[in-house]
This record gives C-alpha cells, structure tokens and sequence, in this order.
C-alpha cells in the first residue's frame, strides 16, 4: 500500500480519463463513503457519489479544470451508500508514474 493510501484522509484514486473509474480506496474513504473496495473498484466516482443534490455542471467544471491545472479544490455535495448527503472538500489532482507518464 502506498504511504498516500495510508493517509487519515479519505482518498480515491481514479483512472485518468472518462468516466474515471474507481482504481483504489483507502480505509478513511470506506468510512466516509460506506463503499468497501470490491464495491467500489471499477465503478464510475460519479455514479457513486452523485445524487439529487450533486451539482454536475460544478462536478463537470473541476474535471475540465483538472485539463489545464495541476490541482483543484471544490465543495460538492456527494452521498454515502446509504443515500446520505455529505458536502466533500475535494482536492484533486493528477497522479503520475516516476516515468512522468500518468
């Protein structure tokens, strides 16, 4: 396990291109979110986290900031399993191998 994974913050590691599926989570994610990671690996984040509440065009902004920008920081309202709505700080930004490659 990577020492990002082991963080007390919940963290979600995504595929870099639509629709970002679920590569892996850590425990402070499956606390937060009450996905464990056999339910949560290879499903869309946003078929996971979105509901009524969520709002997709500021959903749609991040990722297209995510283009231009190294990192991003927004509040979105995203639900657990259970149908719970929660407002999540989301920092986000891209991954990359020692390579430089994503």
């Amino acid at each position: 396990m990577s020492q990002a994974m082991k963080d007390s913050r919940a963290i979600v590691v995504t595929s870099a291109v639509s629709p970002f599926k679920v590569v892996s989570v850590n425990e402070p994610w499956v606390g937060l979110c009450g996905y464990h990671p056999k339910e949560a690996v290879g499903k869309s984040i946003g078929d996971l986290l979105q509901g009524p509440a969520t709002d997709k065009a500021h959903a749609k902004d991040v990722i297209h900031r995510l283009e231009r920008e190294d990192y991003v920081e927004a509040i979105l309202v995203n639900y657990t399993k259970d149908g719970r709505s929660f407002w999540n700080m989301l920092r986000a930004a891209p991954m990359f191998e020692e390579d430089g490659t994503m």
